[in-house]
């Protein structure tokens, strides 16, 4: 049975010159053995592990990152109600991801429940200090130009594990800020937030506009949508974000077979975005 697939994209650059790339920080962390010892527990208590990586031919590596899920366990479906998950150990869900070393497009397997470019960030400043990279999201240019051009009436977001992030500085630092305070008091894995000028005249600081597009590089951001003087409608901007749609076959038991084919769809969007 078929199933809907989306891989989005990423630029990934380097934050500190001196620092390895990309694929030699993944190629250190999967050089310890075994697996388990590559896990890491992240802020929002998110435990993430790098199950898979291989060099490809050409100038492409290609892996899977592993959610650790250790409780709220599903529920075995029978004939004559729910039973217990007939499992002592914890379950793995994996994204796919495949990079291209030339221009430093990460194609990844879209999945925030799973690991999201946040994540993946954190993951990797986990294991070392100096895996510090910049995910800067691949975007249509038609709803971002009207929003960068344009005097912004309302600013509206909904964003995945709150308070799991660093603060960003200057523009984003006061909207930042306020989401990682309320996801720790709250425990909320999503918020919606909605800056807006009402019925005044006028329109929101510009800056806005900055921390827009910070957040959208640097979280996991369900949806963000903008009004703008002169402009009828919403833009959709996290709807402008590059995605690559498809659909696979249902995903197989054997997790090498699931994986191989996750891999190749993802290795299938990143060969159509140049």
């Amino acid at each position: 049975m078929p199933v809907a697939f989306a891989s989005h994209f990423y630029r990934v650059t380097k934050t500190d010159a001196a620092a390895p790339d990309f694929s030699a920080s993944l190629n250190s962390i999967f050089a310890v053995t075994p697996a388990e010892k590559r896990q890491a527990s992240l802020s929002d208590g998110t435990v993430l592990r790098l199950e898979r990586l291989e060099d490809l031919p050409g100038d492409l590596i290609a892996g899977d990152i592993t959610k650790v899920e250790s409780e709220n366990f599903p529920s075995e479906v029978h004939s004559d109600g729910l039973r217990k998950l007939n499992s002592e150990n914890p379950l793995g869900y994996a994204v796919a991801f495949a990079f291209r070393k030339s221009d430093g497009t990460l194609a990844m397997q879209h999945n925030l429940h799973v690991c999201g470019p946040a994540r993946f960030r954190a993951y990797l400043r986990k294991n070392h200090d100096k895996y510090r990279f910049d995910f800067e999201v691949i975007v249509r240019e038609d709803s971002w130009s009207r929003f960068d051009e344009g005097e912004v009436t309302k600013f509206k977001l909904r964003i995945a594990s709150p308070g799991s992030f660093a603060a960003l500085d200057g523009d984003g630092s006061a909207l930042t800020e306020s989401l990682n305070k309320m996801g720790e008091a709250y425990s909320a894995p999503y918020i919606t937030i909605e800056l807006s000028v009402g019925n005044r005249n006028g329109s929101l600081m510009d800056s806005i506009k900055k921390a827009a597009h910070k957040l959208l590089n640097r979280h996991d951001i369900e949806w963000m949508k903008a009004k703008v003087i002169g402009t009828p409608e919403e833009l959709d901007l996290s709807g402008s974000i590059l995605v690559e749609k498809t659909s696979i076959d249902l995903f197989d038991a054997d997790p090498n077979k699931s994986y191989t084919t996750r891999r190749d769809a993802v290795l299938g969007a990143l060969a159509a975005v140049k």
